[in-house]
Formats: structure tokens, C-alpha cells, sequence
């Protein structure tokens, strides 16, 4: 397996020569050659027929659960990408014993395409542009969803792999944030209290405000973090990092987010609020 990957890696080198997604993967490969706990996978190909390369970490008890991080959705984020490679070495350095019940999978970059050009949109197969973390489905909005193969790529992961908890790694705010962040006139979950007290608890060191997506900074339609939420009844955490992080503070909210979540989806996870607020209410969030 770690073979395969490794070619597949070596391919991709030649393909970014010197790109910031070749630094960031050289970085994976490394922390995957030195630990037998970390081994490599490919999500897909994206429309430009490039490796979307991930890191899953094995855990060793029978009864694991599997859950997501996944960083870059906008390419211009480019400390997100760091955070998860960060996060990735630290799982080799420590060895990840903390998580043994767990199956983790670690994405750095989703958006191959926009982060090496350092622009937060994705470009498709016929060089449209794209908003990735406004390419899926949303309870209030009617539209064609999944332009992209890359978010196409991860939808089709989460299900297959039963994920349970995801954090998605943004950039530059200083918040951790849950559903909802949709239009809606009621931006509280039926398992708000829950989201609440799990961000609380996680941002002990790094101090980021928590609240939802929608009541932190503004609605938006399309975003994977309440897609996961509402049709999958996922835990889903927005780790929006500060401008200048602390990286070492923002691995152990990662850690203590991934600890906390529960070992199976949410029960009832349907959107209850109307969808007749103005969606036109200042810039979107990120």
C-alpha cells in the first residue's frame, strides 16, 4: 500500500516540481515513511487530473471510529494547509497513542489547484472558477452542486468511510465554529448545546470565540460544514485560524475536538428553522 502511494507521491512531484502542494506533500511522505501507524491514500483525481493526496492514521483498538480533517478548501488559506501537515507530524512524533480507538484522515490540501496559485477559488475541467466551500448542498438553496471533482471526491469519502466527526481547517479569523452558517432564521442545531460545550472545551489554550458559523461572521450557502451536518448528521467544526497562529495551541484544539466527539452521528440533525432570511446581510463568510 505504502508502495503504491509512494509512486503515486513521486509522480505528483514531477508534475508540482517546486509548488507549495510538492513541498507540503513531501512533508506527508516523510512522516509516513518513518511511521507504521500513518500510511498514505489518494481521495481522487481533480479536474485537472492531480493527486488529492491524504494521511490516514491507524488507530489499534477493535471497536474505531473514523473521522476527517481536512484543510485548503481555499487555496489562498495557506497557513490551513500548514496546520494539517503540522498535525500530521505531530501524529508521527508523538505516535498518535492518544487516538487508538480512533481512524483519523487528514487532508492538507483540497484545492491543489488554487493553493499553489495562492487564489481561494477552484478552477474546473474547463477552467471555470469555483467557490469549493460553496460547491455543495444547503437546505435553503436550490442549485447545481458538486462543479468540482475535488468536493464531488470528498462527498463520496465521508460516506464511504462512515465519518463520524470533521474539522475543516480555514483561515484568518480566530474562531471555532458548528452549524448553522446557512440562511435560516434560526442558526441554533438541534444539538446546539452539544457544539457549543465541545467548542468551549477545545479552545482552552488558543482562546478562539465560538459560536455558530452564521452568528460569528455571516450565512452562507453551499458550505461542506453544514452539508456534512444536515445530510449526515456529521459533528462538523470550522477551525477558522488567527492571522498570525500559534500552531502548537491550535494542534491541541484539533486534538482536544477530535477527542470530544461522540462515537456515532448526530440523531437528528434536520434543519427546522425557514429559509426567508435576507441573503443579501454583508460579505459571506470564509
Amino acid at each position: 500500500m505504502k508502495t503504491l502511494f509512494f509512486l503515486s507521491l513521486f509522480i505528483s512531484f514531477n508534475s508540482f516540481a517546486s509548488s507549495n502542494y510538492s513541498k507540503i506533500s513531501k512533508r506527508i511522505k516523510k512522516s509516513i515513511n518513518s511511521n507504521p501507524s500513518l500510511e498514505g491514500f489518494v481521495l481522487g483525481k481533480n479536474d485537472h487530473g492531480q493527486d488529492i493526496l491524504g494521511v490516514k492514521f491507524i488507530g489499534n483498538s477493535k471497536n474505531r471510529v473514523s473521522h476527517l480533517v481536512v484543510a485548503a478548501h481555499h487555496g489562498n488559506e495557506t497557513k490551513s494547509a500548514e496546520l494539517a501537515a503540522r498535525f500530521v507530524e505531530y501524529l508521527d512524533r508523538t505516535g498518535g497513542g492518544e487516538f487508538k480507538d480512533m481512524d483519523l484522515y487528514i487532508i492538507p490540501v483540497l484545492n491543489i489547484g488554487g493553493f499553489n496559485k495562492e487564489d481561494r477559488h477552484e478552477r474546473d475541467s474547463n477552467n471555470r472558477s469555483h467557490d469549493p466551500n460553496r460547491d455543495y448542498p444547503d437546505p435553503c438553496i436550490s442549485k447545481k452542486n458538486f462543479k468540482l471533482k475535488s468536493t464531488s471526491h470528498l462527498a463520496n469519502f465521508v460516506k464511504s468511510k462512515d465519518i463520524i466527526g470533521a474539522i475543516t481547517i480555514h483561515g484568518y479569523y480566530g474562531s471555532l465554529t458548528y452549524p448553522w452558517g446557512i440562511y435560516t432564521d434560526n442558526y441554533e442545531t438541534l444539538d446546539h448545546k452539544v457544539f457549543h460545550k465541545k467548542a468551549k472545551d477545545a479552545v482552552l489554550e488558543n482562546n478562539y470565540i465560538v459560536g455558530t458559523h452564521a452568528d460569528i461572521l455571516y450565512p452562507a450557502g453551499g458550505a461542506f460544514e453544514d452539508w456534512a451536518y444536515f445530510e449526515h448528521g456529521i459533528w462538523s467544526l470550522l477551525v477558522e485560524l488567527e492571522d498570525s497562529p500559534n500552531y502548537g495551541d491550535d494542534i491541541k484544539m484539533i486534538v482536544r475536538s477530535l477527542k470530544s466527539f461522540p462515537r456515532s452521528r448526530s440523531v437528528d440533525h434536520r434543519h427546522t428553522g425557514s429559509c426567508e432570511r435576507n441573503k443579501d446581510v454583508g460579505i459571506s463568510r470564509p
